[in-house]
């Protein structure tokens, strides 16, 4: 059974352990951008870390980046324009802000 982790280095969640929190797909945009996105989590940018199999999870977006979902699943989908800010490794403080950028693969969309 696959299980659900956070790709961001130093939280420890999982989906196994943490029930009420989402998870979503690594946002995998252009080449720059998710390199880019590979530093900010404090992943390496090397054949390890595969970012199109990784997850991060809600604690890592603002609520601006997430509208609600009503239906049979209630919950919070992640918007396409938006990438993880809050809660990075320290080492990525000083980078731009990247919590909004043009996306333009609408693959970015679907809760995990």
């Amino acid at each position: 059974m696959v299980v659900d982790v956070c790709c961001v280095v130093g939280c420890n969640t999982s989906k196994n352990t943490n029930r009420d929190l989402s998870f979503h797909k690594f946002p995998v945009i252009s080449k720059a951008t998710t390199k880019r996105l590979i530093a900010a989590v404090g992943r390496r940018n090397d054949r390890s870390f595969r970012p199109e199999k990784a997850t991060i999870c809600c604690r890592h977006f603002s609520d601006e980046c997430f509208t609600p979902v009503n239906g049979p699943i209630v919950g919070r989908r992640l918007k396409k324009n938006y990438l993880p800010t809050l809660n990075l490794p320290s080492s990525t403080s000083a980078q731009p802000n990247i919590s909004q950028i043009e996306i333009t693969s609408g693959e970015n969309d679907a809760m995990v």
